[in-house]
């Protein structure tokens, strides 16, 4: 990329960062290409997303009412993640059939990109190759395609999803910082299906740092890497959010969608 604007952001509900990542896809596709949006976000409440394909039926409603847990559907696919304790990342980028840039190229570039920031924390990660995906109620439960696996263990240390709309790319992903997302396995339905983050691992696992002192880093290994801008989300880009989220990642008909 020629070009990366990087959105240090806070932590929202699900819904408005569903929101604020499709509204950055749009503002990508306004972009040059090899202009590209990197943000870090988190969530409050913790939150449960499920893939855009994903069966409503994967999820025990319950329980997440009980624990006080949130959960919206994404616009890319997937299985399921429970994005607590974790740096949350998307990366919004202008997309053409006719640019000149594949699909696989920036599949390929987020790899490469998520690689350099878990080099910056002394963390060796290898990205899977393309191959055939199956299903899976939890992201954490198999790596796939392009996904970073921890290169000792060959445990998925990044969990990502994509989607490719009018004129730009977008992919979002978890970056865990311990074994919360291990409690998945409560909110699925039928969580003796896969084995619930059982082949993951998270960065805790490796390093001591703070979720401020890895930030700091990714920021550090971007500006080494790449020509970075730093960002903040304008009134206009919030509003748009704000406007989504009611009509569109809040609603019965795209929560239930399946």
């Amino acid at each position: 990329m020629e070009k990366i604007n990087l959105i240090i952001d806070g932590d929202y509900p699900g819904g408005v960062n569903m929101a604020i990542d499709q509204v950055l896809g749009e503002a990508a596709a306004e972009k040059d290409p090899g202009e590209c949006f990197l943000r870090f976000y988190g969530w409050v409440p913790p939150t449960l997303t499920i893939g855009y394909h994903q069966p409503l039926a994967d999820l025990d409603p319950e329980a997440l009412a009980r624990d006080g847990i949130g959960w919206t559907r994404r616009m890319t696919g997937g299985g399921a993640v429970l994005h607590w304790n974790e740096i949350t990342y998307s990366i919004a980028a202008p997309f053409s059939p006719t640019g000149g840039i594949s699909r696989g190229d920036l599949f390929a570039f987020c790899a490469r990109l998520l690689s350099r920031l878990y080099r910056s924390l002394g963390i060796e990660t290898a990205a899977r190759a393309p191959g055939p995906y199956t299903p899976v109620a939890d992201c954490f439960a198999a790596p796939g395609a392009y996904e970073l696996v921890e290169f000792t263990t060959g445990k998925k240390i990044a969990g990502s999803a994509s989607t490719l709309k009018r004129g730009y790319f977008l992919q979002h992903g978890s970056l865990p910082l311990d074994d919360t997302r291990l409690r998945i396995d409560r909110y699925l339905s039928d969580p003796g299906s896969v084995p619930a983050g059982g082949g993951s691992a998270a960065i805790g696992d490796f390093v001591k740092l703070s979720r401020e002192e890895i930030l700091a880093r990714f920021r550090s290994c971007l500006e080494e890497h790449y020509p970075v801008s730093t960002r903040e989300l304008s009134r206009e880009m919030l509003r748009a959010a704000a406007r989504l989220t009611e009509e569109k990642y809040d609603a019965g008909n795209w929560l239930r969608r399946r």
